[in-house]
């Protein structure tokens, strides 16, 4: 039975090689800085246990980078799969990227609603076009989505925009 067991250890050793995919830079998942239950440990140790599934590593790459947005429930409607959105990224002042919408979450953030159960956000994925050397994983960045494209329309500020009854109405000074 000592020899079955043995072997049976063995065989889990064997399995527990990680190999990966491509070549990258390894991020301890842990190390993400989030607040949730995991956010905030110490990266895994030599001979730490982990459970079935649990993500231990990122192995982000600069060949593809991705943006992840949360969209308010009463800005869904408006989303779609492709859309072109603009992204400012807060550490490369004076620069903007492009990328489209690439995935929509079906569900709201979890984390989000344990933390205000009336706000319900959807993680969006924003794929970000071309490769820069620039773009580091977890950076913080504001992400606008172009939802229509009105070639014809006139810019105002939006102060002078005024609601009468059910119009929408714009003064304009002519003259002096």
């Amino acid at each position: 039975r000592q020899q079955a067991k043995l072997k049976k250890l063995e065989g889990q050793i064997e399995k527990t090689r990680i190999l990966a995919p491509r070549d990258g830079l390894v991020v301890y998942a842990t190390s993400g800085g989030g607040m949730g239950p995991r956010g905030g440990q110490e990266p895994l140790a030599e001979g730490q246990t982990v459970r079935e599934r649990q993500e231990l590593i990122k192995l982000p790459t600069a060949d593809l980078m991705i943006a992840q947005i949360r969209v308010h429930e009463s800005r869904l409607d408006k989303m779609k799969i492709g859309l072109p959105v603009r992204l400012t990224i807060d550490a490369l002042p004076g620069r903007e990227f492009r990328g489209t919408v690439g995935k929509i979450s079906q569900l709201p953030d979890a984390m989000n609603m344990w933390m205000n159960p009336d706000l319900k956000v959807y993680p969006t994925e924003i794929l970000i076009e071309g490769a820069d050397a620039a773009l580091r994983t977890g950076m913080t960045c504001q992400a606008s989505v172009l939802v229509a494209d009105l070639p014809d329309a006139v810019y105002v500020p939006v102060q002078c925009v005024l609601r009468q009854g059910t119009r929408t109405v714009v003064h304009v000074v002519q003259g002096e």
